[in-house]
């Protein structure tokens, strides 16, 4: 039996179709189109969500593990120190086995053995943990390269975070933009290299909402990518982290580049203001309290002000 229902995502009249000379009618002539077919109206309703129907939830994981395919993930939103960093990671699927044998998992698995992060974090970007950063390089997208993996990762210093945050911009519309900043770089390097793309996955940050406005913010995201990358399957996913090698690559990938930000800043700390202290992880909390009054102690409030989230601190 053929495909019986439509789903029109970007179109004359998006919605869902049962009849193809209906349907097509939306997608014909019209820029950017983004449709699909399905045989069940639960997919094509899941397809529009850019979730998971659910009699593929279970399966998905695997069809995206066997197959290219790119994720992405963040690291930063909370902590003091942090700068927000974003990576876009394509993973063949011939080295999925392999990754998941050097430990590659969601980050958080990791929380305290920052030296096995650091560990995997460089085989997956053939940077050494002794290596120099480019930070400049990295606001743009810095591409890394290991066997079977590319990522873009795009990091977005405090300073600049902070004047570009309002009400009507806050950091849903950041994330959104960062995210498919790096997925779109990404793609354009691999066309460059000759890769292909059956899916792209997305960690989800805006708590599974598809409504109100946080669905609006979800809707403009998908179109983005779907305008920049072409007719991949994409999805956005609670916990994709944990489900996904493509999303945990990029995980790994935000944290380790982001342990080398801040021992950055450590040193940024030492040659500039002669203080010979570790720039504390985490959010507001009694150790990052104590390194602000060793800022104030010193005549050096001022690398607060150029590194550090100052909104977050009352």
């Amino acid at each position: 039996m053929g495909k019986k229902f439509y789903a029109i995502k970007a179109g004359v009249k998006p919605g869902i179709y049962t009849d193809w000379g209906e349907a097509s009618a939306q997608v014909k002539g019209f820029k950017g189109a983004i449709y699909k077919g399905f045989e069940t109206r639960a997919e094509a309703e899941a397809f529009m969500n850019g979730t998971v129907a659910k009699e593929q939830k279970k399966s998905l994981p695997g069809k995206v593990n066997a197959a290219n395919s790119i994720g992405s993930d963040e690291t930063g939103k909370g902590e003091i120190f942090r700068s927000l960093v974003v990576t876009a990671a394509y993973v063949k699927a011939e080295v999925v086995e392999q990754l998941r044998e050097l430990g590659v998992k969601d980050s958080k698995a990791y929380h305290g053995n920052a030296a096995k992060l650091a560990n995997i974090g460089s085989a997956l970007t053939d940077i050494l943990p002794s290596d120099e950063i480019d930070w400049k390089e990295a606001e743009e997208g810095l591409v890394t390269r290991s066997e079977g993996v590319v990522a873009v990762t795009v990091l977005l210093p405090n300073q600049k975070l902070e004047s570009m945050h309002s009400a009507e911009y806050n950091q849903d519309n950041i994330l959104c933009d960062w995210h498919e900043k790096a997925i779109t770089k990404l793609q354009q390097v691999l066309a460059d290299d000759g890769e292909q793309v059956s899916y792209i996955v997305i960690d989800d940050f805006l708590a599974g909402m598809r409504s109100g406005k946080r669905g609006a913010k979800f809707a403009k995201l998908m179109e983005g990518i779907h305008q920049a990358t072409g007719d991949y399957e994409c999805y956005m996913e609670m916990r994709a982290d944990a489900d996904y090698m493509a999303v945990s690559a990029a995980s790994i990938i935000s944290t380790y580049l982001e342990q080398k930000y801040l021992e950055h800043l450590s040193e940024v700390l030492l040659a500039e203001y002669g203080i010979d202290s570790e720039v504390p992880d985490g959010p507001i909390n009694p150790s990052v309290r104590a390194f602000l009054k060793l800022l104030r102690d010193n005549g050096a409030e001022d690398f607060f002000q150029k590194y550090g989230k100052t909104s977050y601190v009352k």
